[in-house]
């Protein structure tokens, strides 16, 4: 997953961390920088599943930092999306292969 600051001080920063546990209205993943509470975030999660077997999904989440963690953060999620996404297709893989698709469309799946 990545995230980045979409306003505030911080606005530009920017990282990477791997997803804990996620529902409907909060996500906690792990981080090496924290950010502190309020603080406005955009996160994206790329999808383990395929849309029609053959296009990348990613999570889109507009929402800000609840609390920090020892070595991550809660976020309370405002809105999420669905969108679709490039894939990068495996060494080896077949052109053909319906599990390794060269690209997706960029649009939006669901919202919230």
């Amino acid at each position: 997953m990545q995230y980045h600051v979409v306003g505030g001080p911080e606005r530009e920063t920017r990282g990477a961390g791997r997803t804990l546990w996620m529902s409907s209205r909060e996500v906690i993943f792990e981080t090496e920088r924290t950010l502190p509470a309020g603080t406005e975030l955009e996160i994206l999660v790329s999808w383990p599943a395929l849309l029609e077997d053959r296009i990348g999904l990613q999570l889109w989440i507009r929402g800000f930092v609840l609390h920090t963690l020892s070595h991550g953060m809660t976020a309370g999620i405002l809105k999420y999306q669905f969108r679709t996404r490039a894939l990068v297709r495996a060494e080896g893989a077949h052109a053909s292969s319906p599990a390794c698709p060269l690209s997706a469309h960029a649009e939006t799946v669901g919202s919230r």
